[in-house]
């Protein structure tokens, strides 16, 4: 297989006032590339592919200085894609101004020879960084010259960025090329006769579509405070896929009129072979397609559906997947666990057109909830707003974590210094978030989490299988969380992948427990696990838990039977009461600070409070805690540690512009992503909270906490036999 190969060098000298180099540019005050900071030595950038590494190809980008700038997971090696991901890493790092192929399949030399131009001498063209220049290594294939070259225009000409190339032409050594991607990738400009602007008039566009398709993960976040320098290469990589992965489907125009939009009370679903002798293990499936409120079928998809299956005489539940046709058409797929009536719920959570506006106010008002700091020094005390990326209108303190680079701002008092600071609370949500008619797809009553009624029995009858069910081993972590992960029968959660114990006396919790130090870290949600198990357990006492005041950390003990157990809430951004700086740990810094074993367990969420900024601080948020996770269980591999998934909740109108399900959907995808393959257990609220009759709430009534509650003691204390 011939595989292009592109070698990309960066000659730059220090850019310190004063200081003369041979390698310095000829405008001294030309705009510095992203890298190109004062002090810095020559760099050189290559680009190369490698593997395959477990039937994997890797498009490396090493440069001499920091070794290691960017890894891509590469499916296909044509020039095409080679141009896609230097594009990608050109749009944050800066254009490069040299080009150098070596128009063969093998690379064979570091010599490489400048191509001379008919525009510019020696001397020009080495020190004109505005100049891009092309270099070859000189060394002549049995192939021609040119091929690289040529292949490089042809793939920049496909994607509409070669028309400054001239395409009939054959390329040799001592020919100028033109830069071959055409436009520059962020505000650095490139300038010069090479770039012929009169004969590309589609420049300013390219530009556009570039920047739009082509920024990176990590820009918002280098945007708020993140440092470029923390994430790895397989982090860049990891956050580029799961931001593909949670794309969702938009409605072919941004502005649908409200009478074109989703209307759940037109909409009709039809359970597909209903005639059909259905028996437990089988696959019952859902179609609908979605209706307007003209009453005309819709043509694309982006609908945001949740289902169920239930039987309310044997408190049976279980939740179904749904599958987006994105032509109008949904199908929900149910596994039946159980014998007997069972009835099917769908309801629409939000229509394609309403997630449009969610995901705007994701984007343009990541502040609409805030926050506020108390700073405090002897008489004198301020309050200012806080957050994750603040405008800097004014003047800000950068509370920025220094072990795992999380930023936080505050804007500064007017008379104390930032050092006064001494708390963290809720502030409050910002309103009249809707653009014109916006509010419309935002009506309890209407489109949101609104039921979508049958077309004919809503309800199949399923028999006992002839065959005998699958027989569960004991719940260990590391393996894959599944779905439908489980489902209800008669108020129990009964597991897909494991045998769940049922802890229904304080005495099996508290045996369970013995010896044992529990750390709970996370959101009010999971809270609930600590409220619930020091209520159950008669020997656990709160410790700081002073005339109903309690403080935080939580801490519970049982002298007798030797259990420690405490909870944190994560660190911000969090919506919460005011709570002293110290007492607000970021989850990776406590897990560094724990020894773990056999007697130490783990138990974590964080989502909720994430629901209103951006998904790509949830991601770097929860890249520090596996990181985290993974020096524990290097150090001691006998920890424990389970993770609680999202839940869903009652979604009135306001709510929804904060805490909607979708958000919470978003989030839980990459969460589960995030961690799977790792030695870890999961908890899945998500589909207990679906699954399950209880009406949504963001605080899932005590029933549902019990069965979380067994799920997590089944991985502490595991049946040893199915």
């Amino acid at each position: 297989m011939k595989m292009l190969f592109v070698v990309v060098r960066h000659e730059l000298g220090y850019r310190n006032p004063g200081q003369k180099l041979s390698s310095m540019p000829a405008d001294a005050n030309a705009p510095l590339h992203p890298w190109e900071w004062p002090g810095l030595p020559w760099m050189r950038l290559y680009v190369d592919y490698v593997g395959p590494f477990l039937g994997t190809m890797f498009l490396l980008l090493l440069d001499t200085r920091f070794k290691w700038m960017d890894v891509y997971e590469v499916r296909s090696l044509t020039s095409a894609a080679t141009i896609d991901r230097l594009r990608m890493s050109f749009a944050v790092y800066g254009l490069p101004e040299v080009l150098v192929s070596d128009n063969g399949t093998a690379f064979t030399s570091r010599e490489f020879h400048r191509i001379p131009s008919k525009n510019c001498s020696n001397s020009d063209c080495l020190n004109d960084r505005r100049r891009p220049q092309v270099r070859t290594t000189g060394k002549r294939s049995k192939e021609k010259p040119d091929t690289a070259v040529k292949v490089l225009w042809q793939a920049s000409h496909s994607e509409g960025l070669g028309e400054v190339l001239e395409s009939e032409r054959q390329w040799k050594v001592g020919d100028k090329v033109l830069w071959a991607f055409g436009a520059k990738l962020n505000k650095y400009a490139i300038s010069g006769s090479e770039l012929n602007r009169k004969s590309y008039q589609g420049l300013k566009s390219i530009k556009k579509q570039i920047k739009k398709e082509w920024t990176p993960w990590t820009h918002r976040l280098l945007q708020c405070g993140y440092q470029n320098h923390s994430f790895t290469p397989e982090e860049r990589s990891e956050g580029t896929f799961l931001m593909k992965m949670i794309k969702w489907p938009k409605p072919p125009s941004p502005a649908v009129p409200f009478q074109k939009s989703s209307d759940p009370a037109h909409v009709h679903f039809v359970i597909l072979n209903s005639t059909k002798t259905f028996y437990v293990g089988d696959q019952l499936q859902v179609m609908l397609q979605m209706i307007d409120f003209e009453g005309h079928p819709k043509q694309y998809g982006g609908d945001y559906l949740q289902g169920r299956i239930h039987t309310p005489d044997l408190k049976a539940g279980s939740a179904g997947k749904v599958i987006d046709n994105q032509n109008g058409f949904y199908y929900i797929n149910f596994n039946l666990s159980w014998p007997g009536k069972v009835e099917v719920s769908v309801s629409l959570v939000h229509p394609s057109e309403g997630i449009q506006v969610l995901e705007r106010l994701r984007k343009e008002r990541p502040n609409r909830v805030y926050f506020k700091s108390a700073f405090k020094y002897r008489d004198t005390s301020e309050i200012t707003v806080c957050n994750l990326c603040l405008p800097q209108t004014e003047s800000l303190c950068n509370f920025t974590d220094l072990r795992t680079g999380e930023p936080w701002f505050c804007y500064k008092p007017k008379k104390l210094p930032c050092s006064a600071r001494i708390n963290h609370a809720m502030g409050g949500y910002e309103q009249k978030l809707f653009i014109g008619e916006e509010g419309l797809y935002f009506q309890r009553k209407l489109n949101i989490k609104k039921p979508i009624m049958p077309s004919g029995p809503g309800y199949v009858i399923v028999k006992p299988s002839p065959r005998a069910g699958k027989r569960l081993k004991k719940c260990v972590p590391g393996k894959p969380l599944l779905s439908p992960s489980g489902f209800y029968y008669q108020d129990q959660w009964m597991s897909s992948s494991c045998n769940i114990r049922r802890f229904d006396t304080p005495a099996s919790v508290t045996d369970c427990l013995s010896g044992k130090n529990v750390y709970i870290f996370g959101d009010s949600t999971i809270r609930q696990w600590f409220g619930y198990l020091t209520e159950f357990a008669p020997g656990l006492r709160k410790l700081n838990d002073v005339k109903n005041i309690v403080i935080n950390p939580y801490l519970s003990v049982d002298v007798a039977n030797n259990i420690s157990m405490e909870y944190y809430a994560h660190g911000t951004p969090i919506r919460i009461s005011p709570i002293l700086n110290q007492d607000l740990p970021f989850i990776a810094n406590k897990l560094d600070e724990i020894k773990g074993g056999k007697s130490t367990i783990i138990a974590f969420t964080i989502w909720c409070h994430f629901n209103t900024f951006p998904v790509e601080p949830y991601i770097r948020r929860l890249q520090n805690i596996r990181r985290s996770i993974l020096r524990l269980l290097d150090r001691s591999p006998d920890t424990l540690v389970v993770i609680k998934t999202a839940n869903v909740q009652a979604l009135p109108r306001d709510v929804s512009l904060y805490n909607s399900d979708w958000y919470s959907y978003q989030l839980d995808l990459v969460m589960r992503k995030m961690f799977e393959g790792i030695n870890v257990a999961f908890v899945d609220a998500w589909e207990m909270t679906i699954a399950h009759y209880q009406p949504h709430n963001i605080h899932p009534k005590p029933v549902i906490i019990k069965n979380e509650v067994d799920v997590f003691l089944s991985y502490v204390c595991p049946l040893q036999k199915g």
